[in-house]
């Protein structure tokens, strides 16, 4: 915690002098955690709260504010060998100084990887974050996705696929827009007469889905 007190005065032009006496209360915290669970599997926390408590006083009419900003956080990760995964949560709220209720900013995502040798390497993600007040007056909107990635590469061949959906709702007005694109790439590549000469080729094929209801 800490305090600051400030005693300014100043002059116009028609020489009146106004004191303003201005005094800040900060509070800080912060929590966190790092535990490895097992050889595989470890887990982060944490979290931050700050409070500014502010006084405004003197010849001008006074004023009081309080503004508070709280963090937290989650990680459980897994790794072996070939294979990576995990989940993290995130947590974001705001009191903002002379305002009613608080925004919140939540975010919550899993994801897993796959590298084996001589084999398809895989990604996948899904995730879902939410940005609202607690009064539910000025904003509500949430966010799914997901993506999904495949890559091989044989000889001089690379191939490489993408899927990636991702749907906003506005919880206020119930508009939901969903939006579903696919890529599939493959490139070739190879060099002749001692690498003189180099070929390359590449294809692509996309496509994009998009609806709202």
């Amino acid at each position: 915690p800490g305090y600051v007190l400030d005693n300014t005065s100043y002059t116009d032009q028609n020489l009146k002098t106004t004191n303003i006496q201005t005094e800040e209360f900060v509070q800080k915290y912060r929590l966190t955690l790092d535990k490895d669970l097992s050889r595989t599997l470890s887990v982060a926390a944490g979290g931050s709260f700050v409070d500014t408590m502010a006084w405004v006083t003197g010849d001008q009419p006074s004023q009081r504010s309080d503004d508070s900003l709280g963090n937290a956080y989650a990680r459980l990760t897994f790794v072996a060998g070939a294979l990576t995964g995990g989940t993290e949560y995130d947590r974001r709220q705001a009191w903002p100084a002379f305002t009613h209720g608080s925004f919140v900013n939540d975010n919550v995502q899993a994801y897993g990887t796959w590298r084996p040798m001589d084999l398809p390497d895989l990604d996948v993600r899904v995730a879902r974050s939410r940005l609202y007040d607690t009064l539910h007056e000025q904003q509500d909107l949430s966010v799914d996705s997901a993506l999904i990635v495949a890559h091989y590469s044989v000889s001089r061949v690379d191939l490489r696929y993408t899927l990636n959906w991702i749907q906003p709702t506005d919880n206020l007005t119930g508009t939901r827009t969903t939006s579903t694109d696919q890529t599939l790439q493959a490139t070739y590549g190879d060099s002749f007469f001692d690498k003189r000469t180099v070929v390359y080729a590449g294809a692509s094929v996309a496509e994009r889905v998009l609806s709202t209801t």
